[in-house]
């Protein structure tokens, strides 16, 4: 966005208030579409121009389609195309009585729309009926019939046949109770560069590299933003971690909040993973009652916290400078 919306949204956008995007979400899932009092009612909540809660309306998938009291969404990426052809969306068309996608039923009761990339590449297709996902090759049958299931996750290996497994169980925030107790920020930030710690994204962007800008850059206040919204066909690496261990990804920020000198963090994750959201809101919630978010974290003078954002049916998010425009 431009300097002068940024500075209009900071001024007048608290942290912790809704935003625009919740706004609309909100209404499309409660009445299956979105008004002009809709986008009047995100503008003041949001303290962004009609013009801007317009675009947003008008850009994000989630906000699109018109929904029905039940609302299907079918997979036509890479790899559920791959594994029928489409069959699965046409199948799937016929058995909701002929409705294309992007329609809903005359009496508002279904309604269908196309999505791309559920996260279950393994056993596609994939479809998703209101908040479940399932996947596999009797999806339709399923889901026609008012049964979808959750569809199994793949467990987590390690890329060496019979090796340990990627991410152990169990996690007890040792890291952050370390550095609090014998690091200054600068030191943490010293052994992250000298670790040689590298992002998740395909650039592998040294982490040091970027905690250091972040600490330099100037400003009043800094935040930590983690980018969970990755729409690459086979891409689990960021829904393993939000929806597996979410908690480890939590410390991280925390850790990152520390040696930047931040005191608030936000996660953005896909919509299309509905599962991430409500395990990392609950990972926040735990993380608080045990003192290890809030003010004072772990006895000490340092205070973070986290906010969990969802998206609303976006591939360009999952780059940067889009989801900042998305979280804003």
């Amino acid at each position: 966005m431009s300097r002068n919306l940024v500075e209009l949204v900071r001024r007048h956008h608290e942290v912790g208030a809704p935003t625009a995007l919740e706004v609309l979400k909100e209404a499309i899932e409660q009445r299956g579409e979105i008004t002009e009092a809709d986008r009047r009612r995100a503008a003041e909540r949001s303290g962004l121009p009609e013009a801007a809660v317009h675009g947003v309306s008008t850009f994000y998938d989630d906000l699109l389609a018109p929904r029905g009291a039940r609302h299907v969404r079918v997979c036509t990426g890479t790899a559920c195309f791959a594994a029928t052809g489409e069959a699965h969306v046409d199948g799937l068309r016929e058995g909701l009585g002929g409705l294309k996608l992007g329609e809903r039923s005359a009496d508002r009761a279904v309604s269908l729309a196309q999505t791309v990339c559920l996260g279950f590449c393994h056993a596609s297709p994939a479809i998703r009926d209101g908040d479940v996902v399932d996947a596999g090759p009797d999806v339709v049958a399923r889901v026609l019939a008012g049964a979808a299931r959750p569809a199994a996750e793949p467990p987590p290996r390690s890329v060496v046949p019979g090796g340990p497994q990627l991410l152990a169980p169990g996690h007890a925030w040792e890291g952050l109770e370390h550095a609090l107790a014998t690091m200054t920020p600068q030191e943490l930030l010293a052994q992250v560069t000298e670790a040689a710690v590298r992002g998740r994204g395909g650039a592998g962007f040294p982490a040091g590299s970027k905690w250091a800008f972040a600490r330099a850059a100037p400003g009043e206040r800094k935040f930590i933003v983690a980018n969970g919204d990755e729409g690459d066909p086979g891409s689990y690496i960021d829904k393993l971690l939000m929806e597996s261990h979410p908690s480890l990804l939590i410390e991280g920020m925390a850790l990152a909040g520390y040696a930047v000198g931040a005191d608030h963090g936000f996660v953005l994750t896909r919509s299309e993973y509905p599962r991430s959201k409500p395990g990392l809101e609950a990972a926040v919630a735990q993380a608080r009652r045990d003192g290890l978010l809030g003010d004072g974290v772990l006895g000490s003078d340092f205070a973070f916290d986290v906010t969990i954002v969802e998206g609303a049916g976006s591939y360009v998010v999952g780059e940067e400078t889009a989801l900042l425009a998305c979280l804003q």
